[in-house]
């Protein structure tokens, strides 16, 4: 993924636009510490997702297309890059709930939009700029949070490059470290809300008012033909 004091081998995983955004956190000895630590992780471990996907959304969403970030835990609202397996396996029966979390809680919101399935989300929310970005991009299976330390400095190297890049961004701040960096966001509209995996494992419904919030405001900023259908 990365070459010492190089940002050139992770371009094509991050997109230019990120990758020059995020240069000097991708030069550093701590993106190599990362990628180093990641690498001895998948030694022993099954990690999600697949190295190739880690960096995904970031190629998907270029900075300059971004409109809304949803800023979560770890990976897992995604069902593409979780396998689905057996029914007693921690990745379906943990992470693809909070994919159901989250689509439950939009069919109410939006009962008249086309039937929310796996193929629907979340390509028709990337292709309307909306990034997904756990604080941590890596998790071990049946170890919900390892890699939350991990990534810190590269969670917080983005919050600062949308700062200084990309004013007026929406942002949804799920579970409450993530809500603690609001006030890292200070040209930005923030949101928050808990995140679907507390709802998952306490075994609540999760009925999430930021969908709205965000089309409530871009409604109002731009109009109604900008909206985001969720």
């Amino acid at each position: 993924l990365h070459g010492k004091n190089s940002i050139w081998p992770i371009l094509d995983k991050l997109g230019e636009d990120w990758t020059m955004a995020l240069k000097d956190i991708l030069k550093s000895s701590y993106m190599d510490r990362l990628l180093n630590f990641l690498a001895m992780e998948n030694a022993f471990k099954s990690i999600y997702p697949n190295s190739k996907d880690v960096f995904k959304y970031f190629k998907q969403v270029s900075l300059a297309d971004v409109r809304v970030i949803i800023s979560y835990t770890e990976p897992g609202i995604d069902s593409s890059i979780f396998p689905m397996m057996r029914s007693d396996d921690y990745i379906d029966s943990y992470h693809h709930a909070n994919y159901v979390k989250i689509s439950d809680c939009v069919s109410r919101e939006y009962p008249d939009n086309a039937v929310f399935t796996f193929d629907h989300f979340p390509e028709e929310w990337i292709n309307q700029g909306v990034l997904l970005l756990p604080r941590a991009l890596t998790v071990p299976t049946q170890q919900s949070g390892a890699h939350l330390v991990q990534w810190r400095r590269f969670y917080e190297a983005v919050i600062q490059a949308i700062v200084k890049e990309k004013p007026g961004v929406i942002w949804f701040l799920w579970g409450d470290e993530a809500k603690k960096y609001s006030d890292s966001l200070p040209n930005q509209y923030v949101y928050s809300w808990e995140c679907p995996s507390k709802a998952v494992k306490e075994g609540k419904d999760w009925h999430c008012p930021n969908f709205k919030q965000a089309n409530e405001l871009i409604s109002k900023l731009n109009g109604d033909t900008f909206k985001i259908t969720w």
